[in-house]
């Protein structure tokens, strides 16, 4: 679950940016002989990977498929669900889409989401190459693969964190420590902000639930989907984060804060950490690229237990008129070159086996610790289920009760546990 990307401080209009590239005759993509073909591409993507690589990876592909012209549609991410859905309603469903997990089970009432396993199992090779979490199934089938996967973790700004005296903390335990030293250097007023806003449920659920409890040995949900998430663990969970919050070490009204106020405040300089993706360098240099942001190394407990894993992917229409040309595009996408030229791009985990396994990502101080999450053998996933999104708003809201003091930990928990099994078993 992208696990979102949040374009900061940019407006970007819908728009189909078409790349047509010089083609001559070609034979097997399309299923004709020399006949140019048109596919599109929508993805939030393009302010946050920037026009430059998108071109390249389009003009790259045009090299071995040059009768196939592809548009891109461009979106910024928060009107990106609901113009994907307008187009999909419209019978418009674009050829390749970027998609989230949670958006699934929605988006495949609508009938137009192909099933990836005809794909992945006539394809050995292809299949093969990336990750088996990042497959993600929906009632058994196969309706997305994330195209780039990772762990949340604990992203600092190294100037800041220098004046600071305090040693980095290696394990959740050693957290408080150094915040209460950031706090007493003055270095900054925290040390580190939380994103509690029910808004991005999502995020509260995978970043600020999901992600340290499978470090501190809990389970997320019972093998048949149900929540396993109120347990002791997830309630040790939620009272680790209200005793940063009661004692002042993080940033106030943490259920108001968004995403982006965090990226304001560590463009700024007056946040030192914050608990997100790798895209957060990318983001925070959109306004101030002379923050040097790097993760803390791989947490005690994320070694021993593992951790959440979330992404964002893509699928395929189930109604393209043009499906060879497509699924060409598509296997394309996930190729280690591309994803290679990728990573050393954008430093996000794009899932080609080889590609994340390159030595050169091992001492990157973002990708080295997202591999080693990833290649965790304790490290989980989960598939989307019906009315997973508002099951993940329940929870987020309750969550919100608990940090609000309206409800017990415990009590928030096992409410939300209940909305969440009633919303699953819903179709």
């Amino acid at each position: 679950m992208r696990s979102r990307m949040v374009v900061v401080a940019m407006v970007f209009i819908l728009a189909a940016v078409t790349v047509t590239w010089a083609g001559g005759k070609q034979e097997g993509a399309t299923g004709t002989a020399g006949g140019k073909v048109s596919i599109t591409w929508m993805l939030w993507w393009i302010p946050e990977w920037g026009q430059t690589k998108v071109d390249w990876i389009i003009s790259n592909f045009a090299q071995s498929h040059p009768n196939i012209t592809v548009t891109t549609i461009g979106s910024p991410y928060d009107p990106y669900r609901d113009k994907l859905v307008t187009l999909m309603q419209s019978g418009n469903t674009p050829d390749v889409f970027g998609t989230e997990s949670q958006w699934i089970p929605a988006l495949s009432k609508l009938g137009t989401v192909q099933d990836l396993g005809p794909l992945l199992g006539s394809d050995s090779a292809f299949k093969s190459s990336i990750p088996a979490s990042a497959i993600i199934k929906y009632a058994g089938v196969v309706r997305m693969i994330y195209y780039y996967e990772m762990g949340y973790h604990f992203a600092y700004n190294v100037d800041l964190a220098s004046k600071i005296g305090a040693p980095l903390p290696s394990s959740w335990q050693d957290l408080p420590d150094w915040l209460a030293a950031v706090k007493k250097s003055g270095v900054a007023q925290q040390g580190l902000a939380l994103q509690f806003n029910p808004k991005d449920a999502d995020h509260v659920m995978g970043r600020l639930l999901f992600t340290p409890l499978r470090q501190f040995g809990g389970k997320l949900l019972n093998d048949d989907g149900s929540a396993a998430f109120n347990s002791d663990l997830g309630v040790k969970v939620l009272e680790y984060w209200k005793s940063l919050i009661d004692a002042g070490l993080v940033f106030p009204d943490p259920v108001a804060t968004t995403e982006n106020t965090m990226y304001d405040m560590m463009s700024s300089g007056t946040l030192p950490m914050q608990l997100n993706g790798p895209w957060v360098a990318s983001l925070v240099h959109q306004s101030n690229a002379n923050v040097k942001i790097v993760y803390l190394p791989v947490l005690k407990e994320e070694v021993a237990n593992g951790t959440y894993l979330s992404g964002s992917g893509l699928g395929l229409s189930s109604q393209s008129k043009q499906a060879a040309a497509a699924t060409a595009f598509f296997k394309y996408l996930w190729s280690e070159p591309v994803a290679s030229q990728m990573i050393a791009g954008t430093h996000l985990p794009f899932t080609n086996v080889k590609a994340l396994n390159s030595p050169a990502n091992a001492s990157d101080p973002i990708l080295g610790p997202e591999v080693q999450m990833l290649s965790n053998p304790n490290s989980v996933s989960i598939n989307p289920f019906p009315n997973m999104e508002q099951a993940q708003e329940a929870l987020a809201n309750e969550i919100a009760n608990y940090i609000l003091g309206k409800k017990s930990a415990k009590q928030a928990l096992d409410d939300a546990a209940a909305t969440w099994d009633k919303l699953r078993m819903q179709q």
